[in-house]
C-alpha cells in the first residue's frame, strides 16, 4: 500500500513539474542552442582597488621608462599585467623590458616594434 502511494506521489510530482516548466515563457530570441564546443567566458570587471593598483603600476613603469630615456613606449596595465607597445631601438629592447619588470607585474607582454 505504501509503495503504491509513493509511486502515485512520484508520478504526480513529475507531472506537476512538467506542467509547470511547460508554462514558463521563453521567447525564441532568448533561447540559443548550446553546443558541446560552446565555452562561456566570464570576465569580471575590475574592482576600484584593482584599477587603482593598475594605475600605480602604470605610473611606475612609465617613470622607469622615462629614466632610461624610452619615451615613445605606450604602457597598458590590466589586472597587474603590463603590455608594452610602440617603437624601440633593438639595443634598448632589454632596457624596456627591465623597466617594466622593476614594477613587479604579474606578467609583461612585449608588443614593441624594433625600429
Amino acid at each position: 500500500m505504501i509503495y503504491w502511494i509513493e509511486t502515485k506521489f512520484s508520478g504526480l510530482l513529475f507531472l506537476a513539474s512538467v506542467l509547470f516548466l511547460s508554462g514558463c515563457p521563453a521567447s525564441e530570441s532568448n533561447v540559443k542552442p548550446v553546443k558541446e564546443t560552446d565555452v562561456l567566458v566570464v570576465t569580471p570587471s575590475p574592482t576600484p582597488a584593482d584599477a587603482a593598483a593598475d594605475a600605480v603600476m602604470k605610473k611606475a613603469v612609465e617613470d622607469n621608462l622615462k629614466k632610461k630615456n624610452l619615451i615613445a613606449i605606450t604602457v597598458e596595465v590590466t589586472d597587474g599585467d603590463v603590455t608594452l607597445s610602440g617603437p624601440v631601438a633593438l639595443d634598448k629592447l632589454p632596457e624596456a623590458i627591465m623597466a617594466a619588470n622593476e614594477a613587479k607585474p604579474k606578467h609583461v607582454t612585449n608588443k614593441l616594434s624594433v625600429k
